[in-house]
């Protein structure tokens, strides 16, 4: 009897062990990551984008899609060049921590992005969840 009470015991504490660990992980992902919680990438339906340029033209990248819901707004977005890529980010902003309708609302934004050295680039667009849309963009002397 012994032995049986040692093991019980033991697969408690076990058991215990696990449970603690478990919501301590499930406390760790559910806490909102910075970027998460005031800051965040839009869901985009449409990247659109002048497919030929003049070399050091300046441009404008036309995006539409969704807020995941009234709580936030468009905030400035990063717009990143280098090695034949022109990253976009189109970060939304929180505005407003108070109770709201868990509906999505339509949002267009227009991105400025510098001149470019003439040749083939690619334009990457990343929205929420990993997505990118790319289009490719040729700078012609």
């Amino acid at each position: 009897m012994k032995h049986r009470t040692g093991l019980l015991a033991l697969g408690l504490v076990t058991i215990g062990l696990l449970g603690q660990a478990a919501l301590a992980m499930a406390a760790k992902s559910q806490a909102p990551r910075e970027d998460q919680a005031n800051r965040r990438l839009g869901y985009l339906d449409t990247v659109d984008a002048p497919p030929t340029l003049k070399p050091k033209q300046a441009f404008v990248v036309h995006l539409q899609g969704n807020l995941p819901d009234p709580s936030w707004a468009c905030a400035e977005p990063e717009v990143m060049t280098g090695d034949g890529v022109v990253t976009v980010r189109p970060w939304l902003r929180r505005v407003t921590t108070e109770p709201v309708m868990q509906v999505l609302v339509p949002f267009k934004l227009d991105v400025k992005v510098p001149g470019l050295a003439p040749g083939r680039w690619v334009l990457e667009v990343q929205s929420f969840g990993g997505s990118v849309s790319t289009r490719s963009i040729e700078v012609k002397p």
